[in-house]
């Protein structure tokens, strides 16, 4: 499911998710790509491809705010579970809430924020009372050589105001 360039204020509700994408291709389950005040909640998303629920920009022209991932059950990802990305210069997803969500059994780490290039922004996001366990390792950050429940990246700008809470972790190395 994708919201992109302008989905704004949607609500995605009480769906299941299972077993998009093909081997070696990055299908997952939600997509928020330059889409503003959405709500994905109490979703279903399993055996995906590539991250399980994710607010993601890949050109600077789009950005994410607002959006809210709450009460979703992400496994089996072949990504992150949850996932937070800008990557390329003025890509920018601030001011979105992730939580009360559980993923486990993700290929990535279960929940990840990241920033690869100058100019991005990825500040000011709530990370909260999410259950996390079992997941990967995030390959994308050169720090993570073990499995974590949260990674948070930027190779090149801070991130700030993020606020991380409340979460639960285990059977991961890194917290």
């Amino acid at each position: 499911v994708e919201a992109d360039n302008g989905s704004n204020w949607n609500t995605f509700d009480s769906n299941v998710v299972n077993g998009t994408g093909a081997i070696g291709t990055a299908g997952g389950g939600f997509f928020l790509h330059g889409a503003n005040n959405n709500m994905v909640s109490n979703n279903l998303v399993e055996n995906t491809a590539g991250v399980g629920i994710g607010i993601e920009n890949w050109d600077s022209s789009t950005i994410n705010i607002g959006n809210t991932v709450t009460g979703n059950i992400v496994s089996g990802s072949g990504g992150a579970g949850l996932g937070l990305f800008a990557a390329a210069p003025g890509a920018a997803a601030w001011e979105n809430v992730v939580e009360g969500n559980t993923t486990t059994k993700n290929n990535f780490a279960g929940l990840m924020i990241h920033a690869h290039a100058a100019h991005q922004n990825v500040d000011g996001n709530v990370f909260r009372n999410n259950t996390l366990s079992g997941n990967g390792t995030d390959v994308l950050n050169p720090a993570d050589k073990m499995p974590a429940g949260i990674s948070l990246f930027s190779a090149v700008v801070p991130i700030r105001g993020t606020v991380i809470t409340g979460n639960t972790i285990t059977g991961e190395h890194y917290g």
